[in-house]
Order: structure tokens, then sequence, then C-alpha cells
């Protein structure tokens, strides 16, 4: 299929979220919603959505404040500089049992195993073969409290190996390639659009979120309950050019203009998104895609107690 000029998909989806969404009151339309992104695929629904039209088509004043990660993002959250943010079961699970009252009300980001954006990796001439290989080794992780560090200790239970016997160091995708071409690290779970750039210096030795489940939410969109109790309608609408968007940018990825925002937001070349896998953005809230990582959160005592999903959703 022919690729859409710019001005043809901001037509198409700004019709289409029109289409989709009740006419929004003047009391909406002035009242801005403050959402937390970083530069990374998990945050680019708004991103997407501000780009190409769709929150202006649903007249919703949106502004988007790019931060470092999700642990800053929650911060902001908390202390009411922001009202919306993006963050993983796991971080949003601890906030609420230690009082704050944050709670999910948009899906995500989607790991499936069809399509996994995160993979354990060796250099290419690495000795490393099995999980086993690993113990008394380093393998470089996003973050240390994480979807990405118990999805690797999992893989190492899974796999023949004793988790307690590996020691995980902290470090962004974008320095992954050259620690592991230095031999600081031997191994390094690595995320996308790197780990296609780097597919002719390394060798993938596991997909390490399959082993946690075959889909789960990598994350998902939150706020306070009182900011949701407040504004529902708003919130609601928000919801609705989430998903409008997400179900949008899924079966077009790979679309020049989709391409285009991407690469300006993240400053990555454009080239490794055509080649990247990606993320599949959700266009519902699913508690079933929650327990998996509940459940080996527990199990590695990154979440000190049981939750219950509606602990930490809001049904709009």
């Amino acid at each position: 299929m022919r690729a859409c000029s710019r001005g043809r998909a901001l037509a198409m989806l700004g019709a289409f979220s029109v289409a989709g969404l009740p006419a929004a009151s003047s009391a909406q339309a002035a009242t801005p919603i403050r959402i937390g992104v970083a530069n990374s695929d998990p945050y680019m629904v708004p991103v997407f959505a501000q780009e190409l039209g769709s929150f202006r088509a649903a007249k919703l004043d949106v502004a988007l404040s790019t931060m470092t990660n999700g642990a800053v993002i929650m911060q902001a959250v908390s202390g009411g500089a922001l009202d919306v943010g993006l963050g993983d079961i796991l971080q949003l699970t601890n906030a609420v049992h230690h009082g704050l009252p944050l709670a999910y009300f948009i899906g995500g980001a989607i790991y499936t195993n069809k399509q996994p954006t995160q993979m354990l990796c060796v250099p290419k001439t690495s000795p490393i073969r099995t999980a086993k290989d690993l113990e008394g080794q380093t393998i470089g992780c996003i973050n240390l409290k994480s979807l990405s560090s118990i999805s690797i200790y999992e893989w190492l239970r899974k796999n023949g190996a004793d988790p307690s016997k590996v020691k995980l160091y902290e470090i962004n995708f974008a320095e992954m390639a050259p620690a592991l071409a230095r031999g600081q690290i031997p191994c390094a779970l690595v995320g996308e659009p790197f780990l296609s750039a780097m597919k002719d210096e390394v060798r993938r030795l596991g997909d390490t979120f399959a082993a946690i489940a075959p889909q789960l939410y990598i994350n998902c969109w939150y706020a306070s309950r009182d900011w949701i109790a407040r504004n529902t309608d708003l919130a609601r609408s928000l919801q609705r050019v989430f998903y409008q968007t997400a179900r949008f940018v899924n079966a077009n990825r790979n679309r020049g203009d989709i391409v285009a925002i991407e690469a300006k937001f993240t400053r990555v070349d454009p080239s490794l998104f055509r080649e990247s896998a990606h993320n599949l953005y959700a266009t519902s809230l699913d508690p079933k895609l929650m327990q998996p990582v509940i459940d080996v959160g527990l199990r590695y005592s990154l979440i000190d107690r049981p939750v219950s999903s509606t602990d930490i959703i809001v049904n709009l």
C-alpha cells in the first residue's frame, strides 16, 4: 500500500477520533491534561496523538512533559506536577502499598512473545551458551527493580540457573553495545531499537519476558484516584483517544509519517525503526495481563504483599 502523506494521515486520524468521541464540553476543552512521557517506545501513544492531531480533534488540551524515566514521572504525578503518567505494575503496586492513591485507567504497552522487543544478548564470540553459564557473571539491565530485572531472574530459574549467583548492573540501552564490546559486561538485556542495531555484533541468548508469560503489560497509564474522580468525563475522553491512536499506530507502524514521529521524539535514526520489533499498544485495560507480573514480583520480593486488580485499577 502506498504511504499516505502527513496531511492525509492527520485527516484520517482526526476524523476517526471525532467519529468515536462524544462532543467535548467547553469545560473539558478548558481543562489542561499534563502527561509525563519519556524518550522510548512504550511512552509514544500520547506523542502520536499529539502529532497526528487526535487530541485537538477531540478538543482535549494536552501538555506533554518529557522526563528521564518512569520513577521521575511517578514522583511528579504524586506531587501534583503532572496528571497522568506511565509506570510498570511493580512500580505502581508498591506506590499504592505505601499509601499513594494512584490507579491505572488506560492500558499501555504490551509484550508478546510473537514480537519480543527485549532480548538477553552476549557478544557473538562469547563462550556463554546457557543460563547456567551466567552464574558468577554480571548482566546489564535497564533498571534493577523492574519488570526487566525480574524477567532475567525468572528466565535464569526456569532454565536451570541460580538467580542468586548472578549480579545485575544498571545501564541504559544506548550504552549496552559499547559495554558488551569492551567486555565491561558479558551479557545484557537489550531493548529495541538498539537490539536491531546490534544484530551483527551480538548473539541472542533468550527472551526473558517469555519466562513470565506469553503476553503481559510492560506498563500502563495511571493518575491519582482524586484526579480521575474529579475529571471522569475527561479521563474517558482521554482513554478513547489513547485507544483509537493505539489501533491506528499498531496497524501502521512502518508507515513513513509514523516512523518520522517516533524518530524525531526518540532522536533515533528512522532506519532503525523500520528494522525493529515494536511494542503492541493496548486498546483496553485487562487485569489478566497484570497478574503474571504481580506473581513473579512477589516471588522475588519486588512486591511486598499480594494485590488485587481492584487495588490498582479504576474502571471508567
